[in-house]
């Protein structure tokens, strides 16, 4: 039996209702322990060392972090220790679309989803290169619809562009836009246009007349659904707020849902999915290291095996969907 390494930055694992709220890492541990798994801890400093040698023997376990420079260094880390290798839950490809809807929408494209058509782009202020409106803008970060617009014209499509320009830039870039107009005013033009900052972000095709979508949770071979309803005079159902708890789950929703976490290569998933005109669904977003339970924490049924099941005794944990899911993982691995 292989020995599970759980990473952690700071003990912090991966969320649970608020983004900055560890999962309850003892009831991770008691799963593990009853299933008769030796696991031990890593922080990423440590998986970072120089002198840190890679155990091709045991399945590194990780979550992520929503702070961004903590999520750019364990990508740094990840990617480099396991680049090649296989062993890491869940997959390398995945952890890396956290945080980075660019990456997210491209490994959409490659490992076949039924995703909404999206590009990924980069473009200054001063040359936009999209004339298609209109068109859903997101900024590669943050959850909860922050970072969403929807783009009518170019003049829309400006202000994203500042925006998303300015949130990204560090102070050192913002000192070389000083230095690019100082450097326009030399008339050195070809210098400034190659260093001036532009701004990466994702161009996802708008779907009309939504009134909802559906936030679904996948462990394993359990499926949790929760209807989200869209804004009065917004066309985001993200971060709304106005929750629907589903007392039946679409069997054509939950299959396909179990699809994209095969396709996915990982134990357990968040996914969105909007209905279309047509009635097929599609999935906007998805996540695989870290996101919210509440789908699983409220929900009063799942689907599993063909039925829904009520959920007539209290709720099992969180924690223990998670890690359960994730051991079935490994049996089948």
């Amino acid at each position: 039996m292989k020995k599970i390494i759980i990473l952690q930055h700071n003990g912090f694992f991966t969320q649970h209702l608020k983004e900055y709220q560890n999962i309850d890492m003892s009831l991770v541990c008691s799963e593990l322990e009853n299933a008769g798994y030796e696991f031990e801890f890593l922080e990423y400093k440590h998986l970072a060392d120089y002198h840190y040698k890679v155990d091709d023997s045991a399945i590194y376990w990780t979550g992520s972090h929503q702070n961004i420079s903590v999520k750019h260094y364990i990508s740094d880390v990840l990617t480099t220790r396991f680049i090649g290798r296989n062993n890491l839950v869940p997959a390398l490809d995945t952890v890396l679309a956290h945080e980075n809807k660019g990456v997210m929408g491209m490994l959409a494209a490659e490992k076949a989803l039924p995703f909404v058509a999206q590009n990924y782009h980069i473009s200054s202020v001063e040359n936009p290169s999209l004339t298609k409106f209109p068109f859903v803008f997101k900024a590669l970060g943050g959850a909860g619809s922050k970072g969403v617009s929807l783009i009518h014209d170019r003049k829309l499509l400006l202000k994203s562009l500042r925006t998303t320009t300015f949130l990204e830039a560090s102070v050192r870039e913002m000192r070389e836009g000083v230095k690019n107009r100082l450097r326009k005013w030399l008339n050195r033009k070809k210098q400034a246009d190659y260093l001036m900052q532009q701004a990466r972000f994702c161009e996802q095709a708008f779907i009309p007349n939504l009134s909802s979508d559906y936030k679904v949770l996948v462990f394993w071979d359990k499926v949790y659904v929760l209807k989200r309803g869209v804004r009065e005079g917004d066309f985001r159902a993200s971060g709304s707020g106005q929750f629907e708890v589903q007392h039946t789950i679409d069997s054509t929703l939950a299959e396909l849902a179990m699809e994209c976490r095969e396709k996915l290569n990982t134990p357990y998933c968040s996914l969105d999915f909007v209905t279309l005109e047509s009635g097929n669904y599609q999935l906007i977003e998805f996540q695989t290291c870290h996101f919210g339970p509440y789908t699983q924490i409220s929900a009063v049924c799942f689907y599993q095996s063909s039925n829904c099941y009520k959920i007539e005794t209290s709720h099992l944990p969180f924690e223990v969907v998670l890690s359960r899911s994730f051991l079935k993982y490994l049996e089948r691995a």
